[in-house]
């Protein structure tokens, strides 16, 4: 657990096969990609995922021909910067495994003392767990530099409620400067109000009072009376000779 700690606050992505994935959650340890620290699966095949993950970056970003194996390696041993830690006790999987992790330039550290034959800069023996962290670095190259800084709380990611409302603040802030300047928007142009005019002529020409007359109605509501408004043709009508 504290070897996982320690390469997790340096910003080393973790990837876990086998037994340690029941260590760490008997201990209650954080797993997943957001930490990353992530597992594989409990059985040693499960290492081909980021084997695969480190052939790809060969094929994307180095630009080599798939089927290439001379150039996929010398990629992998020059350009991914990966190493293997591998706990005792050892079976024939593991060391096949191993085998194919120095053949791509990745570095084995391990505990076992029992038929293991060192290979300099490649197969590595190293019976304190607790320097595993620092002699895989070294042996990948790998130079770390890390600032202290004193804070009374460890930092985390922020919870999705918080985030989810940060992003509608910061949006609803930018927005509001364009809804105040203006109101029009291309999708939506603006309204043309219009008010019709009202009547010009002299208030003596108007009738002062209008007759009353039914308005058509359908059958099934009943007959109301209506008052027509005073328009230039009524109120000349009206007008008396």
């Amino acid at each position: 657990m504290e070897l996982v700690k320690s390469y997790q606050s340096q910003g080393i992505l973790v990837t876990l096969v086998g037994g340690v994935i029941d260590q760490l959650e008997e201990k209650g340890y954080k797993t997943g990609d957001n930490v990353r620290v992530v597992p594989l699966g409990r059985d040693v095949t499960s290492v081909i995922h980021v084997v695969s993950v480190a052939l790809r970056a060969a094929l994307i970003f180095g630009n080599i021909t798939p089927g290439d194996a001379g150039s996929l390696m010398k990629y992998t041993m020059e350009r991914v910067p990966a190493f293997v830690n591998a706990f005792k006790p050892l079976d024939d999987v593991i060391v096949a495994c191993g085998a194919g992790a120095i053949a791509l330039g990745f570095p084995v550290v391990t505990n076992e003392t029992e038929n293991i034959y060192r290979v300099p800069k490649s197969l590595i023996v190293q019976e304190d767990v607790s320097k595993f962290n620092a002699t895989s670095l070294e042996a990948r190259d790998i130079k770390i530099k890390i600032t202290t800084i004193d804070i009374p709380v460890s930092p985390s990611p922020l919870p999705s409620r918080v985030r989810s409302s940060a992003t509608a603040t910061c949006r609803s802030r930018w927005t509001a400067p364009a809804r105040i300047a203006s109101s029009w928007s291309p999708r939506r142009p603006p309204r043309l109000r219009t008010t019709r005019s009202r009547s010009t002529a002299p208030s003596s020409t108007r009738s002062p009072s209008a007759p009353k007359f039914p308005c058509p109605t359908s059958s099934r509501s009943r007959a109301r009376t209506c008052r027509p408004t005073s328009s230039p043709l009524w109120s000349a009508r009206s007008t008396p000779s």
